[in-house]
């Protein structure tokens, strides 16, 4: 008997591709409704397409990281199968087009629909994890004068982890 929805497995290996939007964009619903929580991150928003999505989220990345050093881990899944809903929890490192380390950790709520593709998203940032390093210095530019501020300083800050709430969280208001 096949299960409804796609097994924790399966997810594993949709995410792992999340790297390479081409392979990724192939698992999302379109129209999908992507919603990117983080008070510190510019990509922070309410996306109501695959276009739009791809625009906030790897259309910026690329910009800021050197795309064939982006890595994907993913740590954990729970959820899918039997459920519509999951979770998975990702590492994501990278160098940055200033040669500066990147580390964010995050956590994505996912829903799929009767087709198996991710339907809802809902994804939690560190926001704390150093990841204005990645950009490494902000350019103030005038007519005449480029000014780099070194934002490497910042530091580490408390990491939003839901993982161990999963199971007291209502599935169905998210």
């Amino acid at each position: 008997m096949s299960l409804p929805y796609p097994t924790a497995y399966q997810i594993e290996e949709m995410f792992a591709n999340r790297d390479v939007p081409s392979i990724f964009h192939t698992y999302l619903a379109d129209p999908i409704d992507v919603t990117v929580v983080g008070q510190d991150f510019t990509v922070a928003g309410h996306y109501k397409s695959m276009q739009a999505f791809h625009d906030a989220i790897y259309a910026r990345v690329s910009k800021a990281l050197k795309v064939e050093t982006i890595r994907v881990e993913i740590r954990r899944v729970i959820g899918g199968g039997e459920s519509a809903w999951a979770s998975v929890e990702s590492l994501c490192t990278a160098t940055s087009k200033y040669e500066k380390p990147y580390y964010l950790e995050f956590v994505d709520l996912v829903r799929f629909n009767s087709k198996g593709k991710i339907a809802q998203m809902k994804e939690f940032l560190d926001s704390g994890q150093r990841r204005l390093s990645a950009l490494a210095y902000i350019e103030l530019r005038s007519s005449s004068t480029v000014v780099k501020i070194d934002l490497s300083y910042i530091e580490k800050s408390f990491f939003f982890s839901c993982l161990a709430m999963l199971s007291q969280i209502d599935w169905g208001v998210l």
